[in-house]
């Protein structure tokens, strides 16, 4: 156990109450025994001085330690009533592991082991616990049945995986968030980064949050270093050194070690025909889908399938506007085994719409006939292979 002697070290106990009641980072190395790296300490920082905050970090390099267990204690021991939720994916995964670790640090410090109540069976259940603060703890799946509950703090923990994406993660931003503002309280969303598009990369671009993005491999600048990292500089080198970190790259592959460790989303996916990197070079996140023209040229394409079987290809529309270097997506379309004369009415209603300048279109299957038809409605159609 650690003990009182081991925390305050023969210091006046109200003046380090003070000081870690202001200071989290100071808490969590006097008061727990956490041994900080200075990206812990900004972290601890970070937390304390914004509402609502984004962080992506590498697998395995203390997020939960801070965000899921340090700062509920912290919350919890100074702020009377307080309340905190900590948000997984599921109920009986890593935030039940979190939850026992809370009690198992508790129960092993004599400063912090007086918030547990003398009836531990019915304070501590499965999904909270109630302290003798009056503070909460609870835990909860990421499902919309979490309104009702109204918190100081919410953890969401590996965000990247919440599932609802195809919604625009509706459940985060309608349920999860709404618990915080009848008390004003704080959101951490933290996790690693898994693809383009996954909630913690739109929550880095998320006006109103602040966020950084923490890489193991920084360059003499202090940035996340690229591929082959030469001169990098491992953040936490007692963990993982660069010998570490270059054998974790060569057993994972660039693609997993971009993603894990260094927190690029955007990495290059592995056997993929076209280069995430290129793709995503010239990515504005502000952009909206328009039909408005911006002065540039207008191209459409069409890749045609023929069947209905669900597993089978499918119609391709999408209508770019090209200006100088730069190429803008209009829009794009999908559809399922569609007759031939509803694609060619489909791509005329297209052609109305966007006025192209050019369309392009494959040339197998019943591509020919299908622009054929266009030009024979007054619109400049080519049919050409498409290759891989």
């Amino acid at each position: 156990m650690i003990t009182k002697q081991e925390i305050f070290k023969g210091r006046n106990e109200t003046v380090c109450l003070l000081k870690w009641k202001m200071d989290f980072a100071m808490f969590c190395e006097d008061v727990l025994k956490l041994t900080l790296k200075p990206f812990h300490r900004r972290w601890c920082w970070l937390l304390q001085n914004n509402d609502r905050l984004a962080i992506a970090a590498p697998t395995g390099y203390g997020k939960t330690q801070i965000f899921g267990i340090a700062f509920p204690i912290w919350l919890s021991f100074f702020y009377e009533k307080s309340e905190s939720l900590i948000v997984s994916k599921v109920v009986r995964g890593q935030s039940q592991t979190v939850l026992e670790k809370i009690k198992i640090v508790l129960m092993d410090n004599e400063l912090l082991k007086d918030l547990i109540p003398d009836d531990r069976d019915l304070e501590f259940s499965k999904d909270r616990m109630v302290l003798t603060t009056g503070a909460k703890i609870y835990l909860a799946p990421y499902s919309a049945n979490v309104r009702g509950t109204h918190v100081d703090y919410v953890f969401g923990d590996e965000v990247a995986t919440y599932p609802d994406k195809q919604d625009d993660y509706i459940i985060w931003f309608r349920d999860f968030l709404s618990r915080v503002v009848k008390k004003k309280g704080k959101v951490a969303a933290v996790s690693t980064p898994v693809e383009p598009g996954d909630l913690i990369t739109l929550l880095l671009n998320k006006k109103g949050w602040y966020s950084e993005v923490f890489a193991v491999l920084l360059d003499k600048d202090g940035k996340p270093a690229e591929s082959p990292y030469l001169n990098s500089t491992p953040i936490w080198p007692e963990i993982h050194s660069f010998e570490d970190l270059m054998k974790i790259r060569d057993e994972q592959g660039e693609e997993n070690f971009e993603r894990n460790y260094q927190c690029n989303p955007k990495a290059v996916v592995a056997k993929s025909i076209f280069n995430m990197k290129d793709i995503t070079a010239g990515y504005d996140d502000k952009r909206l889908f328009t039909h408005k023209n911006e002065g540039g040229l207008i191209f459409m394409g069409g890749d045609f399938a023929l069947s209905a079987h669900p597993n089978a290809d499918k119609d391709s529309f999408v209508v770019i506007e090209k200006i100088l270097d730069t190429v803008i997506i209009k829009h794009i379309e999908l559809h399922h085994g569609i007759p031939v004369d509803e694609k060619i009415n489909r791509m005329l209603e297209l052609c109305q719409l966007h006025k192209p300048y050019q369309i392009i279109n494959d040339a197998s299957n019943v591509g020919e006939h299908i622009t054929q038809q266009l030009l024979n409605n007054g619109w400049p159609a080519l049919a050409q292979p498409f290759g891989p």
